[in-house]
């Protein structure tokens, strides 16, 4: 059987922590690229899934949800609608002048709260971003980047705090 060779952090840790300003029934939008019509990618997420799926500190990532996140914009109860909807046209504006990005996703990488596949190469998503980024703050306030931001799709979210040299061994 062929091993997941990963990169990976020693421990992960609950990805479903409350985070500051979230609570039960809170809401928050966001931008996000999906992937219907991937198959390659699909293809390749479920050969991972399937590998990691007797992990118990998973939770898989259905396919419908697969995503890979830009920006997010805000709660849902601090955005009036009306200022949603010129984000919306501001950025369906500017995103129509970008050509679409070509990515490839290979191996799986284990980070504290996640697996994901990194979109390679990234600055054909960061490029992507910076437009969406300009496009809301046009008209809404966006939080100030405070870390580097690495485009990605993940696979699972950890639900447990654990060692990882288990998910590391897991084989297809």
């Amino acid at each position: 059987m062929e091993r997941i060779a990963i990169e990976r952090v020693p421990e992960v840790q609950n990805h479903w922590w409350w985070r500051p300003g979230w609570q039960e029934g809170r809401h928050f939008h966001a931008c996000h690229l999906s992937f219907d019509g991937q198959p390659e990618l699909h293809a390749l997420v479920n050969r991972y899934q399937e590998a990691l799926k007797p992990i118990p500190v998973l939770d898989l990532i259905p396919r419908p949800w697969l995503h890979l996140t830009m920006q997010g914009i805000g709660f849902t109860d601090a955005i009036a609608d009306e200022a949603l909807g010129k984000i919306e046209h501001v950025l369906r504006s500017e995103l129509r002048q970008v050509p679409p990005p070509v990515v490839t996703f290979h191996r799986p990488v284990i980070v504290p709260e996640a697996i994901y596949l990194p979109a390679q190469p990234a600055a054909a998503i960061q490029n992507l971003r910076t437009t969406c980024r300009t496009a809301i703050a046009s008209v809404h306030p966006i939080d100030p980047e405070s870390l580097p931001y690495r485009p990605h799709v993940s696979v699972a979210y950890v639900n447990a705090d654990s060692p990882t040299e288990h998910i590391a061994q897991a084989s297809t």
